[in-house]
């Protein structure tokens, strides 16, 4: 179903697959490395902390983690993307994922961490499902257990917004077109011209975000605008909250 304002009623079912990991396949692996650097650094994780990767997709960031001998485990919706994970193991060391839905964690409260990275939070058109995954993250963290959630910045989304870009990929050609209503950023993806696709991610203020977690129970201790550890301001590209289940 179509929104009058472009949102796609479970875009989120229908993008995650083959075409999303073509389209995204130049996803940079060297901001993915800065994050882990600073996750590591600032919360500070420990070898026997229990980390849980909320929407991992194809375990970009899980994998970094294992690759550092931590016990990350990964959750997506997309069995397609955490199929395409499996296709790379580093060592022995291997995320282990699970299919899920966000919203309904399958885990009791047994995480030293949980993490939400590359703007993996805002997809649901409800402000009480958004709310709900916050609260979810919450649940499955033990007490004194930290969480990460790195978000787009809503200003800078705005100041910089391509309305619309064309590239080529290797046999597919890749237009892009983005708009904003009100409180919403859109994406809608077209492939060769025949297979359209639609992205949609709420606008939450550094505020929003804040008192949502800070509503869920936590506290947070740490706020940074970029993956080399900047920190955050009107203009940064990111927001990325660190906070503490007391």
């Amino acid at each position: 179903m179509l929104n009058k304002d472009g949102y796609k009623s479970k875009w989120y079912k229908n993008w995650f697959g083959e075409e999303y990991l073509a389209v995204y396949a130049h996803r940079n692996l060297v901001e993915a490395k800065n994050l882990i650097d600073l996750i590591e650094k600032e919360l500070p994780l420990k070898k026997s902390d229990r980390i849980l990767d909320i929407a991992c997709g194809n375990a970009r960031h899980a994998k970094l983690l294992a690759g550092k001998h931590y016990q990350i485990f990964g959750i997506d919706l997309s069995l397609t993307l955490l199929e395409s994970a499996l296709h790379y193991k580093p060592n022995k060391s291997f995320p282990f994922l699970v299919q899920s839905d966000m919203r309904h964690l399958p885990f009791r409260n047994r995480f030293d961490v949980a993490l939400s990275l590359f703007t993996s939070f805002g997809y649901f058109r409800s402000e009480a499902m958004n709310q709900q995954v916050i609260n979810e993250f919450v649940r499955i963290l033990l007490p004194g257990g930290r969480l990460v959630i790195d978000f787009l910045n809503p200003e800078h989304v705005k100041n910089n917004l391509e309305a619309v870009s064309e590239r080529s990929r290797g046999k597919l050609k890749i237009k892009e077109e983005r708009w904003i209503v009100e409180n919403r950023v859109y994406k809608q993806i077209t492939i060769n011209r025949d297979k359209t696709f639609s992205e949609s991610v709420r606008l939450y203020s550094i505020k929003e975000l804040s008192e949502m977690i800070s509503s869920a129970g936590l506290r947070i201790f740490k706020i940074f605008g970029e993956y080399d550890g900047s920190k955050y301001k009107d203009d940064s590209s990111r927001m990325i909250l660190l906070a503490l289940k007391e």
